[in-house]
């Protein structure tokens, strides 16, 4: 006679557990199976839309990246104190051609499959347009040194990025309301996008007036530049090298610019006398970096 091992109750339930995991772990390869086969369909039927909206993100990232890299170098550092950044011409000339690119393509570029996606990219290359005319001027007034590290520092560029924003926002919205009362879209659903776009000016509109109120604020706050015939033997109490861009503290001691800066960050308080130190206010957005991720929620 043959015994079959009887299972305890748990037991069974773990195999009934485990049945239900397969019946699961099946359920979602098959559906991941028929999603990837629709994404691979969907793909192929918009291939241009991905290879456009890959192709200026890679573009808008490295121009932006390398301008908003200079003004970083110019608002922390004293790298360009004795030069000015003359290679940014070049890249506020590959700003300028992108710029028109994507007003170019915003006209001639339709996607017969998705109106949808025809609609967003447009937004995107709009955006694209107003934020590569930004990098253009600000290419422009860094290089020429019409806007100097004083206002840098100060903030100018937050502000100055700030009303791009702004009008991006509104820029964006004409199209997608057009779009949505081209596709017959009821009246809440446009109410509702109104109102969240009013939501966003709204904070962009209040994040502009405090950035107004920093740079303002800390022109009482920033640090004086050294005279030109200051003593050659004198030395930066932090580095204990000659100052590479001399500043004068209020307690009239010297220092570099750099040191002094990341110094103050730490302590506010002089590194030889131990007075206290009010440091510029720190801006977010200062080096005017627009990261690619606010390019493409262009909606």
């Amino acid at each position: 006679m043959n015994f079959q091992p009887q299972q305890s109750a748990s037991e069974q339930r773990n195999a009934h557990v485990y049945k239900m995991d397969t019946f699961s772990r099946n359920n979602i390869i098959y559906g991941l199976s028929i999603g990837s086969f629709m994404l691979i369909v969907f793909f192929n039927d918009n291939l241009e839309f991905f290879f456009s909206l890959i192709l200026s993100t890679a573009f808008y990232y490295v121009i932006e990246k390398n301008i908003s890299s200079t003004i970083w170098m110019i608002y922390f550092t004293s790298t360009y104190f004795s030069s000015k950044p003359k290679f940014l011409i070049l890249w506020g000339f590959f700003s300028a051609i992108l710029c028109a690119a994507f007003i170019i393509f915003q006209n001639i570029l339709v996607l017969p499959n998705s109106e949808f996606l025809d609609t967003y990219l447009k937004s995107v290359f709009l955006s694209g347009s107003i934020f590569c005319f930004s990098g253009f001027l600000r290419a422009f007034l860094v290089s020429s040194s019409i806007v100097n590290s004083h206002f840098i520092r100060r903030g100018f560029f937050a502000i100055f990025q700030r009303v791009f924003l702004f009008a991006r926002s509104i820029a964006v919205a004409f199209i997608w309301i057009t779009y949505m009362q081209t596709n017959g879209y009821n009246s809440f659903s446009m109410l509702i996008y109104v109102v969240m776009k009013i939501g966003l000016l709204y904070m962009i509109v209040g994040d502009t007036v405090r950035s107004i109120k920093v740079f303002s604020y800390n022109k009482s706050r920033m640090f004086r530049a050294a005279p030109n015939d200051i003593d050659e033997g004198l030395a930066c109490p932090i580095c204990f090298s000659f100052p590479e861009e001399p500043i004068i503290l209020n307690c009239h001691h010297l220092a570099c610019y750099q040191c002094i800066y990341h110094w103050v960050a730490q302590k506010p308080i002089c590194p030889m006398c131990r007075n206290s130190i009010d440091p510029p206010l720190f801006v977010e957005m200062a080096d005017s970096y627009i990261p690619p991720a606010i390019f493409l929620t262009a909606i």
